[in-house]
């Protein structure tokens, strides 16, 4: 007697067995661990792209600041309080914001760099007072309300891979920057701190000045704040999350962005301190002046 479609033989010939159950989920598992991880490879680096990105424009903007300042550089930071005209250049701080903003004649090169480009205004209109964000860039008090709410080129595409505990001042926040996961800093290289109360009592330096523009550095990949001191405690790299260390290597390889002030991008590997980066790599955080 013929079996039908419909018939137990029927039915016991299509099914799958035990063992070959087992064989396709081992197949699935094993395709999920190859692809995985250069899924996340390939997400890592289109974050370290658009970094670069948002580099070049940075670099476009601070061009065009020199070539209408009569070659003036964007320094790092700035105080125009005690000039008889200092304007309106930060927002104040709003109502209890737990670190302070700054003072409205006070910042750095990201607030200069959005006031000339005109990026504002950005209202953070769910921050106590409201403030908008015409004169200084979107910081603390707007990334914990609106997220990514703004397209803002002076951050990374990466986010902040720690959080900042050392005392002292991190700019702008004063005592931290308390940013873990937020998008991540680039930070100006303080040798062009423009403040009289820097070390050394500040400096506005032309671009003329700079000897070695291919070499010297101008921004760098920090999870501390929109500054980065000179100093060798702040560029010691040579211990994984050594805690005075301000660089972020955020990148995969374990790379950091920096830019240069002839406008190139360069990615580097984790260094050991900062002689390593002036010697072996032939950068200048220092002496950008001399030959």
């Amino acid at each position: 007697m013929a079996k039908g479609p419909g018939s137990t033989i029927a039915r016991m010939r299509r099914a799958m067995t035990l063992v070959e159950i087992i064989t396709v989920i081992g197949i699935i598992t094993l395709l999920l661990a190859i692809l995985l991880p250069a899924l996340s490879v390939a997400r890592g680096n289109s974050v370290w792209a658009g970094s670069q990105n948002n580099l070049r424009q940075i670099s476009t903007y601070l061009q065009a600041y020199t070539t209408d300042n009569r070659e003036y550089l964007v320094p790092s930071q700035f105080d125009y309080s005690a000039s008889p005209y200092p304007g309106k250049v930060r927002t104040p701080s709003p109502a209890g914001t737990t670190l302070p903003l700054g003072q409205p004649n006070q910042g750095t090169w990201t607030d200069i760099l959005w006031t000339s480009g005109e990026f504002g205004p950005v209202v953070g209109s769910d921050v106590t007072g409201s403030p908008d964000y015409r004169y200084d860039s979107p910081d603390k008090a707007f990334y914990e309300t609106r997220g990514d709410d703004v397209k803002n080129i002076f951050r990374s595409m990466g986010t902040n891979s720690r959080q900042a505990v050392l005392d002292g001042q991190a700019t702008p926040f004063g005592a931290g920057a308390d940013e873990a996961g937020a998008p991540g800093y680039f930070a100006a290289n303080d040798f062009f701190n423009a403040r009289a109360d820097a070390p050394g009592g500040g400096k506005w330096w032309t671009s003329g000045q700079i000897k070695r523009p291919d070499r010297s550095i101008y921004l760098v990949d920090s999870y501390f704040g929109e500054v980065i001191p000179t100093t060798d405690e702040a560029w010691a790299a040579g211990v994984a999350n050594s805690p005075t260390c301000e660089v972020d290597f955020r990148y995969p390889g374990n790379l950091c962005l920096m830019l240069l002030l002839d406008g190139s991008i360069r990615s580097e590997p984790r260094w050991t301190d900062l002689s390593d980066l002036l010697n072996s790599r032939q950068l200048r955080v220092t002496g950008l002046h001399l030959n």
